[in-house]
C-alpha cells in the first residue's frame, strides 16, 4: 500500500508523496550532507630541512595543513614552556605551507617546532583546527680542522685537508697562509659529501710556514676558520766533508762537490765562533768554477775564524750550513826552495816565491788543489778526473799522475763530454792557492814511454779567475809550456791561447813544433815570462819566443799538471797501456 508522509517547507507546504517520490527526496537529503571530496581531511604533516643547523643559518619548513582550500596557518616554536608563534601563512588550495625559519643560536639542546591552523570555514565548507606533530631543530657552532704534515722537504707539494662540521656539500672552502701581517689565500675548494676539503700547496723556501683552513659565510652561516698548523719546510742537507785550511792572511775552505741536480752554486759564511753569527763571504753563489774549493782572503792572523758552506738549488732555496772547525792563519815563515840561486840576464837574482820537490806522501793542500769538475779525451772515450789514490798520489819524491781504466763506470759532465766512462784521470793546480804574474817558471817531467796513441800530458797555466775579465777563451789567455803526445814520442809542443786563435797555430809565434822531447826520460820545461816576452825552453833550448806583449798575458796565472786521454789524430783507441803516469820532480817559480 502506498507511503502517505506529511511535510513542511517553510510553514506551507503539505501533502502527500507516492513511495517513489519519497526516496527520491531522501537520497536528495542524504547527499547534501556529504562533504565536498575536495576539502576531505588528511593527517596533518610537518618536515624541516635539517635538524642540525649551525648558528644563523635558516631552515625550511614544508607540510601540509592536512585539508585542502587556502587557510591561514602559523608556525610556532616552544620558549620556556610555551608555543610562540614565530610566522604566519596561507596554505595553498591543495594545503600545502612554507616557512622560512632562523632557530636561536641558544638553541643549542634543540627546539620544537609545529604548525598550527585555527578552524576556517572556505566557502560553504567548515574546516576544523590542525596542529600538526612536532620536529625539533638543534644548533650547533661550526667547526673546522685542518689536516697537514708537520714537515716536509723545501720545494715539495703536500696534501692539506680541511674537515668542517656540521657538512655542508658544496659550500666554498680556502687554504690560508700567514705571511706574518695577514692571512691570505693560496687555494681554493669545497666542502665534500663528508665536509672535506683537500688542497695542494707547493712548499719550496725552507722555514717554517703558517697554514690555516676556512669554509666561507654561506646561508646565514658564518665563515668559521681553524686554527693555524705550522709546518716546517726542512733545508736540503749541506754539503759534505767541509773543511778549513788557514795560510798566511787567508783560509782555504774546501768541501765535497754537490751531486744535487738542481745546483745553481754554494754560499760560504765567515764568523768567529763556530756557533755564529755568520756572514755571507760571498755576495752571489759561488757557481762551478768554484766547486770543491775557495780560498778566503783579507783575514788577519793570529784571529780564530770558523767557515760555513751551504748548497743554492735552483729558486734560491739553500741547504743547511756545513760548518768547518776554527782555523788561525799566521804569517808564513817558511822560505820557497827553488834550487841554486839564478841570475837575471842584468845580473840581479831571481826570487824565489813557489818551490815545490813533492818530498811528503801527499800533497799540500793549502798549496795545491785536485781538479775534479774536468774531463778529456774524445765524446766516445773520455776520462773524468777524480782525487784518488789512483789518480793523485806523491811519493818518493814525485808527483803521480795516472789515467786509469776502472772496472765500475763513472760520470761526469764538462764541455762537450757527459755521461759514464770507465776512464779517470788526475790533475793538480794552484788554484786560488798560488798565482803569479812574469817571472820564470821550471818544472821536471817525465811521461809513460810509448808511441801508441791515446795519452796526453801538459804542464800549463791558466788566469787567475778572481781577476775580472772582460774577455773569454781563448782571447782571455791560456799558456801551454808543454803539451806532450804519445802518438808524436819525441816532441813536446808548447802553445799559447790569445786572440791569434782565430788564425790557428803559427810556429815560431804562438806555438812551435820542433821542441825535442822524448817520452819516457826527465825533461826540464822552463819558460820567462815578462810583460813584452814570452821564451819558452825544454832542456835549455828556446823552443818559441813571442813578442806579442798582449793584454791575455798581463795577468796573474795559475799553474797546472795534467794527465789526459788525448782526442782527435791522438785519440785513445785501446792499446796504449794503462794506467799511464806523468811524474813531476819540481815546480819552481821566481819573481
Amino acid at each position: 500500500m502506498p507511503l502517505r508522509l506529511r511535510y513542511a517547507f517553510s510553514g506551507h507546504l503539505s501533502g502527500r508523496l507516492s513511495g517513489a517520490a519519497l526516496v527520491v527526496c531522501l537520497i536528495a537529503g542524504l547527499v547534501s550532507l556529504i562533504p565536498d571530496a575536495s576539502y576531505a581531511a588528511t593527517a596533518p604533516a610537518l618536515k624541516v630541512s635539517r635538524t642540525v643547523v649551525i648558528a644563523g643559518e635558516t631552515v625550511t619548513v614544508t607540510g601540509a595543513s592536512g585539508t585542502r582550500g587556502r587557510r591561514p596557518v602559523q608556525l610556532q616554536h616552544r620558549d620556556r614552556g610555551s608555543w610562540v608563534r614565530v610566522a604566519n601563512a596561507r596554505t595553498t588550495r591543495t594545503g600545502q605551507f612554507t616557512f622560512r625559519y632562523r632557530p636561536p643560536a641558544a638553541a643549542r639542546t634543540g627546539i620544537a617546532l609545529r604548525v598550527v591552523a585555527r578552524k576556517a570555514k572556505v566557502g560553504s565548507h567548515r574546516l576544523r583546527a590542525v596542529v600538526t606533530r612536532t620536529r625539533t631543530v638543534r644548533t650547533v657552532a661550526p667547526t673546522a680542522r685542518i689536516e697537514a704534515p708537520a714537515s716536509t722537504p723545501a720545494k715539495s707539494t703536500v696534501a692539506v685537508a680541511g674537515t668542517f662540521g656540521p657538512a655542508r656539500p658544496g659550500r666554498r672552502t680556502e687554504l690560508q697562509g700567514w705571511d706574518g701581517t695577514t692571512w691570505s689565500r693560496i687555494a681554493s675548494g669545497a666542502q665534500d659529501g663528508v665536509g672535506r676539503s683537500t688542497f695542494k700547496v707547493g712548499l719550496v723556501q725552507p722555514g717554517r710556514r703558517q697554514l690555516r683552513v676556512r669554509t666561507l659565510a654561506a646561508g646565514g652561516a658564518p665563515t668559521t676558520a681553524s686554527a693555524a698548523r705550522a709546518i716546517v719546510v726542512v733545508p736540503p742537507p749541506g754539503p759534505t766533508g767541509t773543511a778549513a785550511l788557514a795560510a798566511d792572511g787567508q783560509a782555504i775552505v774546501t768541501w765535497d762537490p754537490s751531486d744535487a741536480v738542481d745546483l745553481d752554486g754554494y754560499n760560504l759564511y765567515r764568523a768567529d765562533s763556530v756557533a755564529g753569527p755568520w756572514t755571507l763571504v760571498t755576495k752571489t753563489p759561488l757557481d762551478r768554477r768554484h766547486e770543491g774549493t775557495f780560498t778566503v782572503g783579507g783575514l788577519s792572523n793570529g784571529t780564530a775564524y770558523a767557515f760555513a758552506v751551504s748548497t743554492v738549488r735552483t729558486g734560491g732555496v739553500e741547504s743547511t750550513r756545513s760548518v768547518t772547525g776554527l782555523v788561525t792563519p799566521e804569517a808564513e815563515v817558511e822560505v820557497p826552495q827553488c834550487g841554486p840561486e839564478l841570475l837575471k840576464v842584468d845580473g840581479t837574482p831571481w826570487v824565489c816565491t813557489f818551490g815545490e820537490d813533492f818530498d811528503g806522501t801527499d800533497y799540500d793542500p793549502t798549496r795545491w788543489y785536485a781538479q775534479q769538475i774536468f774531463a778529456t779525451g774524445s765524446p766516445d772515450t773520455f776520462a773524468c778526473y777524480r782525487d784518488t789514490p789512483e789518480t793523485v798520489s806523491v811519493g818518493g819524491g814525485v808527483l803521480s799522475l795516472s789515467v786509469v781504466r776502472v772496472e765500475q763506470p763513472v760520470s761526469c759532465t764538462f764541455a762537450q763530454f757527459s755521461g759514464s766512462t770507465h776512464f779517470i784521470a788526475g790533475s793538480l793546480m794552484t788554484y786560488q792557492r798560488f798565482t803569479q804574474q812574469y817571472g820564470r817558471i821550471e818544472a821536471r817531467i817525465k811521461t809513460r814511454a810509448t808511441e801508441l796513441p791515446g795519452l796526453q800530458e801538459a804542464f800549463w797555466m791558466w788566469p787567475d779567475d778572481r781577476v775580472p775579465s772582460p774577455d773569454l777563451w781563448p782571447v782571455a789567455g791560456e799558456m801551454d809550456i808543454s803539451e806532450t803526445y804519445s802518438n808524436l814520442p819525441e816532441l813536446s809542443i808548447p802553445f799559447l791561447h790569445y786572440r791569434l786563435d782565430s788564425e790557428g797555430g803559427i810556429h815560431g809565434v804562438n806555438t812551435a813544433y820542433d821542441c825535442a822531447a822524448a817520452r819516457g826520460v826527465w825533461n826540464t820545461y822552463t819558460m820567462v815570462w815578462r810583460a813584452d816576452w814570452i821564451g819558452i825552453y825544454v832542456n835549455g833550448t828556446l823552443c818559441l819566443s813571442n813578442t806579442s806583449g798582449d793584454s791575455a798575458f798581463q795577468k796573474p796565472y795559475m799553474f797546472l799538471f795534467t794527465a789526459a786521454l788525448g782526442a782527435g789524430t791522438n785519440a785513445y783507441d785501446g792499446r796504449a797501456p794503462l794506467p799511464a803516469t806523468m811524474q813531476v820532480d819540481y815546480l819552481r817559480v821566481w819573481k
